[in-house]
């Protein structure tokens, strides 16, 4: 069984950040509505009747040849292998069918409101329990990914000012948001989500997830850094900062 799948047995709170594949209000079919936050989402993303959506637009289908090559690669980690969270010489991990869907991640923003034409994701495990990284590649279109970018950092910033935001999918768990500098990476938004738990059933009452959203291309290209308590002192933004720098490059 791969690392990452271990982990998430070992550690169910890693789960928590998973948990929107388990939201129905998440999925494709079902456009996600803003629930903790009551900013009125702009007119760009509206929520809209799954009917009125034309068929396709929602494909669950791999990428093109012409966007793959803006996966990252094991070799890209390389400055990492000497780091107390050294990256394994096998470090991709498989995440099985189910894409992530990044809802509680964005303060419960309407990500998945924004079509997508194809979805493909890839994950990295550094050492053997973490922290893990997931890449998502979206084929949305340049200016669908631009409009999303430039929505989620105001939205970002309410977050992080309204402090703790409880969980609209678990109780006795809250989140905290703060926006991350990511200028050196053209057309991103980046931040750090702290989960806090009240009764958390490992010892551990604090997760760390730092979370990036880019536009490449004609692509949405979504990044989750961190997501494992036991490990999340070696998550540091500075990792997500050169993975998407990376990307940017390519």
């Amino acid at each position: 069984m791969p690392a990452y799948k271990r982990l998430l047995l070992v550690l169910p709170v890693a789960a928590l950040l998973l948990g929107s594949c388990a939201e129905t209000s998440s999925s494709p079919s079902s456009p996600t509505t803003s629930a903790a936050v009551s900013e009125t989402p702009s007119p760009e993303l509206t929520p809209v009747d799954p009917a009125d959506i034309p068929k396709g637009l929602f494909d669950e289908k791999p990428l093109d040849g012409k966007y793959q090559g803006l996966f990252l690669k094991v070799e890209d980690f390389d400055n990492y292998l000497d780091s107390p969270a050294g990256w394994r010489t096998d470090a991709e991990e498989e995440l099985g069918e189910e894409p992530l869907e990044f809802v509680e991640q964005s303060c419960d923003f309407p990500v998945g409101q924004t079509p997508w034409r194809g979805r493909e994701q890839h994950a990295w495990n550094a050492s053997q329990f973490g922290p893990v990284m997931v890449q998502q590649i979206r084929h949305t279109g340049k200016k669908e990914a631009d409009v999303l970018i430039e929505q989620i950092r105001p939205h970002i910033e309410s977050c992080q000012a309204k402090g703790k935001v409880d969980s609209s999918m678990y109780e006795g768990t809250s989140y905290t948001y703060e926006l991350v500098d990511s200028t050196s990476v053209p057309g991103s938004v980046m931040w750090k989500r702290t989960s806090h738990f009240e009764n958390p059933e490992d010892g551990y009452d604090t997760n760390v997830t730092y979370v990036g959203m880019m536009s490449k291309k004609d692509c949405l290209i979504l990044f989750l850094w961190g997501m494992t308590p036991i490990m999340q002192e070696f998550a540091t933004p500075e990792i997500l900062l050169d993975a998407m720098k990376t990307v940017s490059e390519k």
